[in-house]
């Protein structure tokens, strides 16, 4: 049976609606709608007004790309303040065969997620392992504990919370404009599922995802996540430089690196330039390979610190 889903991301900079069809294991994007933030300050919500009718701006917009109204929405959150904690817990299997369901593996999931917080919401719980018990003894230790024999079933697995106020502030926004939200997914998780490959499975990976104002650095070990970090600094910093080199306004800045920009100069055209004006309307030629020499400068900036802090997280 063919699912519709669709998922809203609020940056800083960019509001994201994705609509995509699941059918026979696989995804399939059905349209995708992009408007500019407002209301959002470092990937706080600053201004509930603004931002709802930019909620709603995006939600017409890919409405009418897919001529169906949307009701439901999964939302993505930042990882302000969020916990990650590795958990144990082990449930009796208590029909008559005593054989593993998928009603026992929620249960045991349940099972470690009684003992949060009030403050906390629940976003994620990843399960690492299943063990299974017979007579108290352990038995096996397992990826996939479905139709196994055993007494008892035990599990260890992260859980990720985040602060209760975080939660009912994006949700609150979300469903002033209109509709539910029936889901929520930690954003360096999304993160993390873009880029994954086989070979990350079995590694521990750090994702670097520089947002406007700032970056997030989130670790994962064998695919599960294990801790997360924001930093106070992103891609505005780049338009301020060019800003401030050639003389132009932030707008224009921007326009010129989105437009122009290269992110390394081994990659720019040394012959190539781009035309533009500076604040009092004086005709500007930027070189491709100078202008990538000012990104380059700051991305480094930028990942070096995000490198220092990946090891903070990893100890």
């Amino acid at each position: 049976m063919k699912k519709i889903y669709t998922s809203i991301d609020i940056g800083t900079d960019t509001i994201r609606i994705l609509v995509c069809d699941y059918f026979q294991g696989k995804f399939r994007t059905l349209a995708v709608s992009s408007v500019r933030t407002k209301g959002v300050k470092s990937g706080s919500i600053v201004d509930d007004t603004m931002l709802i009718e930019r909620l709603k701006l995006a939600l017409d917009d890919i409405e009418s790309r897919i001529n169906v109204k949307v009701k439901k929405v999964i939302v993505t959150i930042p990882p302000f303040d969020a916990e990650f904690n590795l958990v144990h817990g082990n449930i009796p299997i208590v029909n008559e065969e005593k054989m593993v369901t998928e009603k026992d593996i929620l249960r045991v999931q349940n099972s470690v997620v009684g003992d949060i917080l009030p403050n906390m919401e629940l976003v994620n719980v990843t399960p690492i392992d299943f063990t299974i018990y017979e007579n108290g003894s352990e038995i096996e230790t397992i990826k996939d504990p479905k139709n196994k024999i055993c007494d008892r079933l035990g599990i260890r697995a992260m859980v990720v919370t985040v602060p209760k106020s975080l939660v009912i502030s994006f949700v609150k926004v979300v469903e002033a404009a209109g509709v539910e939200v029936v889901d929520l997914v930690l954003s360096p998780i999304a993160d993390f599922e873009e880029v994954n490959k086989p070979e990350y499975e079995d590694a521990v990976v750090s994702v670097i995802n520089i947002g406007r104002d700032t970056t997030s650095i989130s670790m994962f070990n064998k695919g599960i996540i294990t801790n997360s970090s924001i930093l106070k600094i992103g891609s505005r910093v780049i338009d301020e430089d060019i800003s401030y080199i050639y003389y132009t306004n932030r707008k224009t800045a921007r326009k010129i690196k989105e437009n122009f920009g290269i992110a390394h100069p081994r990659y720019a055209n040394k012959s190539e330039t781009y035309e533009s004006r500076d604040i009092n309307g004086k005709l500007i030629k930027v070189n491709q390979y100078e202008l990538s020499e000012i990104i380059n400068k700051r991305l480094v900036e930028i990942l070096n610190v995000a490198k220092n802090e990946a090891k903070v997280l990893t100890n």
